[in-house]
């Protein structure tokens, strides 16, 4: 039992490393061939340096992790070899850690869906930090279920040091989710500390960063182009039409029966409505980090 279980681990470790790089090539090949690279050289050099753009001088972590990569290796590879290594360790811990009460086919099904369609995820250019932020929140989730503490606020910090508003909402589930895992006291103390640390990094540290686009995209958002000429949403919804018995008997429970539902339900909905009033609604690379909590209550359900 114990080699099968051991080869069955290399296996999916085997599987997740080709998925990973075969996600990230699609991707670097759809978006981001060495001469379109080139062009953004320049840019990333400036952020790395502390003079690059809001939003994306605010989030440290994935740039200067590239950035090491940078050092050694030219841009290309530089991204893909950091965009398929998240993917990779992503696809293994969905497969063999976190969620190992959801049917195994249904984890293998959602890890080549993954691989095949984070290529187009982005709607509104190449962003190869968005597996790196899903391999964050896995790791947010998986610390709550281990009951990790230290390593649960480690992993909001370095999410804070990312993108601040997906560590905002991750604190928000996780207490709604887990209420006793903190006391509420120490849970408001975590929930500030995405905020200060953005507050920190736009005002103190970045205070003459400015914005590349338009901050409020709601008039952008209202004209629904973006949805209509996303791949990625038509093939969602016929997913989600050829599994709607068992997304509305999901979405009835979790309304009706899941512990914290209906707040649950509320922070995913103002979440949504945060992005259509501050991006593009059709980018559904803003929605991955948002997969491991919906797997999380997946996971609830499944065990009921």
């Amino acid at each position: 039992m114990e080699k099968t279980l051991l080869s069955s681990k290399f296996i999916n470790l085997l599987a997740s490393l080709l998925l990973g790089y075969l996600g990230a090539w699609l991707f670097m090949h759809i978006h981001l061939p060495p001469e379109t690279l080139k062009m953004h050289e320049p840019s990333f050099i400036q952020i790395l340096n502390g003079q690059g753009p809001a939003p994306d001088q605010y989030r440290l972590l994935q740039n200067h992790l590239i950035g090491l990569l940078f050092r050694v290796l030219n841009l290309y590879l530089a991204v893909m070899l950091f965009t398929a290594l998240s993917l990779t360790a992503s696809i293994y811990l969905i497969l063999e850690v976190v969620y190992l009460k959801i049917n195994q086919k249904y984890r293998i099904l959602l890890a080549l869906i993954l691989a095949l369609l984070y290529p187009v995820l982005m709607f509104n250019g190449p962003r190869g930090d968005s597996a790196f932020i899903l391999l964050l929140s896995i790791l947010i989730v998986h610390f709550l279920n281990l009951g990790k503490k230290s390593l649960f606020v480690i992993s909001v910090v370095c999410m804070s040091f990312a993108r601040a508003d997906v560590a905002l909402f991750a604190v928000l589930f996780s207490f709604l989710f887990h209420r006793n895992f903190f006391r509420h006291g120490m849970w408001m103390l975590i929930l500030a500390i995405p905020i200060l640390i953005q507050a920190v990094l736009k005002y103190v540290i970045f205070p003459d960063a400015t914005y590349y686009v338009a901050v409020v995209m709601i008039s952008e958002n209202v004209k629904l182009l973006s949805l209509i000429k996303t791949p990625t949403v038509i093939f969602l919804s016929a997913l989600f039409l050829l599994y709607l018995e068992q997304s509305i008997r999901f979405m009835k429970w979790v309304w009706q029966k899941c512990p914290a539902g209906k707040h649950i339900f509320g922070i995913f909905v103002l979440y949504l409505i945060a992005l259509c009033t501050v991006a593009i609604i059709g980018e559904m690379r803003l929605y991955l980090p948002l997969l491991p909590f919906v797997l999380l209550v997946v996971q609830r359900y499944q065990e009921t």
